[in-house]
């Protein structure tokens, strides 16, 4: 399996495919548990705040990319909760623009390019529009104090 952080369900899948037993499985599972070497909460919580230092996206892409990994929809929720908490997803998106080199000298087209950046790690709308619009109104603001 490797190296790193797994949920209860990957490491059952592990065992499972290697032939072991519903019974050894079971006592498995309960013995990492017992050890504190499973405990699926804390690890999707870490696999959340690491992705979101790694490769921000919105709160319910993180949500998706944990159930990917074998989390519960429960866990998966409350861990991307606990990684937002300290954090918003406007404060994670504007960190995320902040890291962009600009591509287009005209601001439409580079605040289009950003909202399509964005839309793809699925931040909500609301939030990408009160992160663009100075992009849109310093431009509107330029073009109205020309004329």
């Amino acid at each position: 399996m490797g190296r790193g952080d797994r949920s209860t369900d990957q490491v059952k899948s592990f065992l499972s495919g290697r032939g072991y037993s519903e019974a050894e499985i079971r006592a498995t599972l309960r013995t990492l548990k017992r050890l504190g070497y499973l405990d699926d909460e804390a690890v999707a919580v870490r696999l959340a705040q690491a992705r979101l230092a790694r490769r921000p996206v919105g709160a319910d892409a993180l949500i998706e990319t944990l159930k990917a990994r074998a989390f519960s929809n429960e866990t998966a929720n409350r861990a991307g909760r606990k990684a937002y908490e300290a954090t918003t997803e406007q404060a994670v998106a504007a960190r995320f623009l902040s890291s962009l080199p600009v591509r287009f000298t005209d601001p439409r087209r580079e605040a289009r390019r950003r909202a399509a950046l964005l839309t793809a790690r699925r931040f909500p709308q609301d939030v990408i529009e009160i992160l663009l619009a100075p992009l849109l109104f310093d431009q509107d603001h330029r073009h109205a104090d020309s004329e």
